[in-house]
């Protein structure tokens, strides 16, 4: 009963072959699809690229704001500077220009 060319050891290596591609392609497009899979990633990356460029950005404004305040604290022009800036006060012979940040000028 016998077919010609038919072995049962070629059938069922071809089955295990089929099941393991199988087995193969759904991982595959679970990895892919999944929405916390490969295809996330792109967007992932960048923004961790992003949160590092503002981190960076506010290292920096920190590092300036400690070196402000270092100065505020022993500086007295540095002090001086900073009230006038604040109050818009001027010295003696100096013209003080504000300007109009609310947009409301004439039309």
């Amino acid at each position: 009963m016998d077919r010609p060319g038919y072995s049962p050891g070629r059938a069922a290596r071809r089955f295990v072959l089929l099941l393991a591609l199988s087995v193969f392609v759904l991982l595959a497009a679970f990895l892919l699809l999944n929405p916390d899979g490969l295809l996330s990633l792109g967007s992932l990356q960048g923004e961790l690229d992003s949160s590092r460029a503002t981190r960076d950005s506010l290292v920096q404004l920190r590092d300036s704001l400690r070196i402000r305040i270092g100065a505020l604290q022993g500086d007295s022009a540095a002090i001086e500077e900073a009230v006038r800036e604040i109050l818009g006060w001027g010295r003696p012979g100096e013209f003080v220009i504000r300007f109009d940040s609310t947009g409301s000028g004439p039309r």
